[in-house]
């Protein structure tokens, strides 16, 4: 009832809208004034220059070409004031004349110092760009300009965005993948191209995994920190806009072509190669503009291991336990990924108040991977696992129709668009060995040993010493496979109705209005299944390099040994023998070939002798428990105003209305024993959870001074369920004790996070951009996943006895309160003020600190022992206590530092950045010790490009990880680590030609 409610006022309020608006322009004779404002050397558009006419309060900004338009003005003669940071301010006189369309062109002059001739440098551009893109805006919002996302040294757009205030990415080999903005996880982020919201492509949750993207496709990005009602209100943290660019008025031609060498691998074919191309026709009515991208880069790595557990309980729960390590693994990973990328924007300006934009972008990605690992555990055995990940690609396109229109006094913004994400692995082949007759010295073995053992010392002082008799009795005991299919389609139509006002000379503004429909479609698929009999004697006639292990009838890893791996990690580590993925790459074909030939020919047992030895076995709770059907119904209302009081004062309140309906297919499975079946016996589970909020905003800009702003909001925003923890997925394993029941939970509450947001900012040519801010988060309903043990006296779990022992994971909102609070300190400026060479630098530098609030669930399990009243007999029982612990939210750095340094002289250009992640806390268990942090992140980055006497010709060289920066993880209870990774500086070399 509420929707429709407020659906129909929206409805009435465009319908009276377009007829005032109109009536009004007819009825007091007004016109529209509309122009572009240039620089005045080299004609390029100044995006986001402010216009002001002069002795009133209305104005407006330029878009992203240079362009405004101003209705509504009534006829007669005006003076606009033009203002750009970094340029000097300019007034021209126009006249406007009823019912007609005045056009204006302003050129802008970069600011002088008398009597001195100063250099005009692209970085001095595109960096005032940024600036004033940033002061121009209703927001708190960060800008990365064109120019910089081509002349940093980034492997992908989320390292681009990774270089503003408050940012720090997920990365994996060395490549960032997801954004995590002000230390809030990716599904707190809205990831935008145009405007239009990219699926997630994550089997689990809402994060947009955005490393495929390329930034030589993108014209911009933006990154908001606060929304206004017209932004969509799943973004907690902020949400990002990807831009891609238009046709300018002159024909283009860009071409960036590059090799590359990745260090560690010592590998010299990587590859990157860019070219974009535009044009207009029919009078500037018809723009295109094609980009095509192609990139391929070696991103293998180096990595190590180790875990640990609580085996005693010396401080009966008073502090962290001693911790025992159980493994200790090194990771040789080949990963070599490829990219490509294209995009295609055709737009026709019936006007110069209206005009309608094809967005097209498509992008693949994909990686040719594999690990071999090395796992030795002291207590037990050394297992080697091995993975070959070749036919995985990541398909992703958005399309949109956009249009802006113009109705008398009223702005219409409206479009449909159509996105999908694509993400498909049909095999992840995996294999497993394990060294049977491990003699591990006691010293090696015992709780005061393991609780102070180092990884590196045990590593390198493993009995594996590769030896062939040592190679024969490691036996192949596991095979199998996992595939994944995440389909996701979104459709997606909106309606913006805008309505300037004029009430005074010094009060202005406009109304906005909106609705906005979207549909979701997602379906996830995957399967995984394993073969723990591998076959030797029905291979042994079709593999003859094959033998069998002395350990087991089971092949031996000395049959797919290849050589050795040397200077592991930097030399710290030995890693010995390496695996020969050829070699298990055709066993696993063979067995898979055979397997399916046995089954077709219903001779099974006559073949092998039992179900068990054929084929693969599946994986009952993987191969279900992600498995997920959403279909998703999201409508949107939005009304706000613009209210400006002079030029000192901006008051923006407003409410968006938001409902989603989701009808959702889950799964409950019971695990049964092992069997040879291509079936998961299932039950499906439906739900159709339902909500709808309406949620104010309020921001407050004031300009007290030429040279100083402040900027305040107030907003409410909507933290939704990822997708794994609504499915209604259940997993019951009965088979042994402790069992275990894991169930979704359709019936979570979004979060509803109140945020705060204060802003000051000191502007000037001289200072450039120099701006504090502050924020703070609190939520309601946070959601948390939360795994216990229960124990007999517990309510009884669905599935399961009274006495039972059940390991219970569930996700539940809880009332328990959490916060995040920080501070951004942002300066940019370049140096054009000053004697040479200091006039030919630019500098961007900005810090950031933050800390957060939240409880994490903590158990102890007790046994004890007491008498039984009955048989007087001992008897043990599990006592569980419950507690929680504060923290800080996972992935969330303490501190932030980026710094680039740009040198511009003579046609060489330079830039040097720096950056800089606190340490993380990455992941929590419900006994503390064995949380997980990471340590501190720093990288240095060069790139350059250098003028050839060519016309548009120049030479360009990037270097990344310069200093070799390697990511290492501990426990929160001590030094040793879990996690260290290692991949190498990389560099590239090549040409880039303008046209």
């Amino acid at each position: 009832m509420r929707l429709r409610t407020i659906l129909g006022l929206l409805w009435c309020l465009s319908c009276l809208i377009v007829p005032a608006g109109t009536a009004y322009s007819q009825a007091v004779e007004t016109g529209t004034l509309a122009g572009t404002v240039v620089d005045a050397a080299n004609k390029q558009p100044l995006p986001a220059a402010t216009i002001l006419v002069v002795g009133t309060n209305n104005g407006t900004v330029t878009d992203l070409e240079g362009r405004f338009v101003i209705n509504g003005l009534e006829s007669g003669k005006y003076k606009i004031k033009v203002s750009y940071v970094g340029y000097k301010d300019k007034e021209v006189e126009v006249a406007v004349k009823p019912n007609v369309v005045s056009k204006v062109e302003v050129a802008l002059e970069e600011t002088a110092i008398s009597g001195k001739e100063v250099v005009v440098t692209a970085q001095r551009q595109g960096q005032e760009q940024a600036i004033t893109q940033e002061l121009s805006s209703n927001t708190i919002v960060n800008i990365v300009t064109p120019d910089r996302i081509r002349e940093n040294p980034d492997a992908n757009a989320a390292e681009a965005v990774g270089r503003l205030p408050g940012i720090s990415l997920v990365r994996s080999g060395g490549v960032g993948e997801n954004l995590i903005i002000r230390g809030m996880a990716p599904s707190y982020t809205v990831v935008e191209l145009n405007g239009i919201q990219i699926p997630s492509n994550s089997v689990d949750t809402r994060g947009v995994n955005i490393s495929g993207l390329s930034m030589y496709s993108l014209d911009g990005i933006s990154v908001f920190k606060s929304i206004t009602p017209d932004m969509e209100a799943n973004a907690v943290a902020g949400a990002v806009n990807l831009k891609l660019a238009h046709a300018p008025d002159s024909p283009s031609l860009n071409i960036i072509a590059e090799p590359g060498y990745n260090h560690q691998n010592n590998y010299f074919g990587n590859y990157t190669f860019n070219l974009d191309a535009s044009r207009r026709f029919f009078s500037d009515k018809l723009g295109v503009r094609l980009d095509i991208d192609a990139e391929g880069a070696n991103r293998g790595t180096q990595t190590l291991g180790g875990s640990y557990t609580v085996n005693s309980n010396i401080n009966g729960g008073v502090g962290f336990e001693p911790v025992d390590l159980t493994e200790a693994s090194l990771n040789s990973i080949s990963n070599f990924n490829k990219k490509q990328a294209g995009s295609l924007v055709i737009d026709w300006r019936f006007s110069r108040l209206s005009t309608l934009t094809l967005y097209n972008f498509f992008s693949a990605s994909g990686a040719q991977k594999s690990t071999f690992t090395k796992e030795f555990q002291p207590s037990y055995y050394n297992f080697y696992d091995a993975t070959l990940d070749n036919n995985g690609r990541n398909l992703l396109y958005n399309g949109s129709l956009q249009g802006e229109s113009n109705i008398g006094a009223v702005d219409l913004d409206y479009g449909l668009a159509y996105s999908q994400i694509h993400n498909y692995d049909p095999y992840v082949k995996n294999w497993q060995f394990r060294w049977l007759s491990v003699a591990y010295p006691p010293a090696l073995t015992t709780d005061s040993a393991l609780a102070v053992l180092p990884v590196n010392g045990f590593i390198n002082d493993n009995l594996d010493s590769g030896s062939t008799s040592i190679l024969q009795s490691i036996a192949l005991i596991h095979m199998g496979y996992n595939s994944t299919d995440v389909l996701q389609r979104n459709g997606q139509g909106y309606l913006n109705v805008k309505l300037p006002f004029n009430l005074t000379n010094d009060v202005s503004g406009y109304l906005k209005g909106g609705l906005e429909y979207k549909n979701t479609r997602r379906v996830v698929s995957y399967y995984s299944a394993d073969q723990p009999f591998t076959a030797f004697g029905n291979a042994q006639s079709v593999f003859p390099w094959l033998t069998q292990s002395t350990a087991t009838p089971q092949p031996s890893g000395y049959s797919f040994v290849s050589g050795d791996i040397n200077k592991f990690l930097d030399g710290q580590y030995n890693f010995g023998w390496n695996i020969d993925f050829s070699r298990l790459n055709n066993y696993w074909n063979w067995w898979n070939t055979f397997s399916n030939n046995v089954i077709k020919g219903d001779s099974v047992i006559k073949t092998v002798g039992s179900n068990l030895l054929i084929g693969f076995v599946p994986d009952f709770y993987n191969s279900s428990i992600h498995n997920q059907g959403i279909t998703d119904d999201y409508y949107a209302a939005y009304l706000m105003a613009v209210l400006k009081l002079g030029d000192v004062v901006s008051f923006i309140p407003g409410a968006r209305y938001e409902k989603e309906t989701e009808a959702l297919i889950g799964h409950q499975v019971y695990n049964l024993a092992q069997t040879y079946s291509l079936y998961i016996p299932t039950t499906q589970v439906n739900a159709s959870p339902s909500n709808e909020f309406i949620l104010p905003n309020f921001h407050l800009k004031i300009k007290p001074l030429d040279w100083l702003a402040f900027q305040a909001a107030y907003t409410k925003t909507l933290g939704r369920p990822d997708y794994q923890e609504i499915v209604p997925n259940v997993y019951i394993n009965s088979s042994e004790e402790p069992f275990t029941y894991r169930v979704g939970n359709p019936n979570l509450q979004p979060e509803q996070w109140s945020n705060y947001d204060l802003q000051a900012a000191v502007f000037s040519n001289e200072v450039g951009l120099f701006s504090i801010d502050g924020f703070y988060k609190v939520v309601k309903n946070k959601i948390w996943s939360r795994t216990y043990t229960r124990v007999p006296g517990d309510p009884v779990v669905p599935g399961f006895g009274p006495n039972d022992l059940v390991n219970v994971t569930e996700t539940v909102n809880h009332t328990n309160p959490v916060y995040v609070k920080g501070a951004e300190v942002n300066w940019q400026t370049n140096f054009w003020y000053l004697p040479e060479p200091f006039s030919y630098f630019t500098l961007d530098l900005n810090y950031t600190l933050m800390t957060s609030h939240t409880l994490y669930p903590s158990e102890r399990l007790y046994t004890v022992v007491t008498i039984d009243s009955v048989t007087h007999r001992p008897k043990a029982q599990e006592i569980r206590v419950d507690s929680s612990v504060t923290g800080r939210m996972l992935d969330q750095p303490n501190s932030i530092v980026n710094a680039s340094l740009g040198f511009e002289w003579s046609g060489l250009n330079i830039w040097v950045s720096y950056q800089y992640n606190g340490d993380i806390l990455t992941s929590w268990s419900s006994q503390p010790e064995l949380s997980g942090r990471q340590s501190s992140y720093q990288s240095w980055d060069m790139q350059a490009t250098y003028q050839l006497p060519i016309r548009g010709l120049k030479l360009r060289c990037d270097v990344a990880n310069i200093n070799n920066a390697r990511q290492v993880s501990t426990l929160v209870s001590g030094s040793r680590p879990t996690y260290i990774e290692s991949y190498g500086w990389t560099s590239d070399f090549g040409f880039m030609y303008s046209f």
